[in-house]
């Protein structure tokens, strides 16, 4: 709320699309110091998976519902400290049931072309997580804290 107290403050006031500066006149604020920062090089579940099982990780690749099922034992075993997903049960569970309605609207797009037009990084699609290694170094990063 507050951010968007600070962004419609340091809005650019406008009428129909042209700045103006009348008391009298409905003012808009076009507000140009928000963007859409996202990835839009896009990439499967499975190259994530297998990505970090070349990384080092074990893990099985299983269904949702097993996963769920196998965090809620580890929740009962009180195994917040090595498995922090536990504490997050309630939300994949909320998720899961919400999977017909997710599924039936598609994948979200977002529009990302006025922080393309600022960022050389998202312009030049040089944000290929898996391709460009990007995932293997955090991964390998995480995992070498994570077992120390």
């Amino acid at each position: 709320m507050f951010l968007a107290s600070v962004a419609r403050t340091c809005a650019t006031p406008s009428v129909f699309g042209e700045a103006r500066a009348s008391s009298s006149a409905v003012v808009e604020y076009v507000d140009d110091s928000i963007f859409n920062l996202c990835n839009s090089r896009e990439f499967t579940w499975s190259s994530l998976l297998h990505t970090l099982k070349n990384c080092g990780f074990r893990f099985d690749v299983v269904s949702f519902e097993e996963w769920l099922l196998r965090l809620r034992r580890s929740e009962t075993r009180g195994e917040e400290l090595v498995n922090p997903a536990v504490k997050l049960i309630h939300h994949y569970e909320m998720m899961h049931g919400m999977k017909s309605s997710l599924m039936q609207s598609g994948p979200k797009r977002f529009i990302t072309e006025k922080a393309e037009r600022s960022s050389v990084t998202l312009r030049n699609g040089r944000l290929r997580i898996i391709d460009d290694g990007i995932l293997r170094c955090y991964a390998q990063d995480w995992l070498a804290r994570w077992t120390a």
